[in-house]
């Protein structure tokens, strides 16, 4: 059964980058992610990690975007753009995610099994008659797989949907 409800996300700026392949290898993102991190030491006065897929719903292949959350007014864009482009992470870019209403629902486990909960969400978005928008779908990582167990690990997962929808705030499917 999936739980699932209504919520309004703000439009966010990520510093990330992007890929292509397996949706289940995106957790290989994770490395190149945590460098850039540690690296920037964004992490420690900003967001959180976000991942955007662009996909269909076989999540076979998958484009996706993997970054972490900056507020647009306070990160120094001329002191990043050098740090893209001079060093080992030139592929690092920012990236723009609009903000809308989305169907917000929970992962728990590891990161392969991310699809499956993606068909059960969309599956009881489309049932509750909810105007599903194709993509992109966005992902909160609440936790970190290299100080989790795999079971443990958390991914909130927000498919986007048309304002107006007809659902109730909090819907168990």
């Amino acid at each position: 059964m999936m739980t699932y409800e209504k919520v309004v996300l703000e439009s966010m700026t990520l510093v990330g980058f992007q890929s292509v392949g397996k949706v289940a290898a995106s957790s290989q993102a994770w490395p190149k992610l945590n460098d850039f991190l540690a690296l920037t030491r964004i992490a420690t006065v900003h967001g959180r990690a976000v991942g955007i897929q662009y996909t269909d719903e076989t999540f076979e292949e998958c484009q996706y975007d993997m970054g972490f959350s900056v507020d647009p007014k306070t990160v120094d864009r001329k002191r990043l753009g050098p740090v893209f482009e001079k060093t080992q992470y030139p592929y690092f870019k920012f990236i723009e995610v609009e903000g809308g209403t989305f169907v917000h629902g929970t992962h728990r486990g590891a990161y392969y099994g991310v699809p499956n909960t993606y068909h059960e969400l969309l599956d009881a978005a489309k049932a509750d008659g909810l105007d599903v928008v194709p993509l992109p779908y966005v992902q909160f990582y609440t936790n970190h797989p290299r100080f989790e167990k795999e079971e443990d690990l958390q991914t909130e997962i927000f498919i986007r949907i048309k304002d107006g929808s007809a659902a109730a705030t909090k819907k168990e499917r």
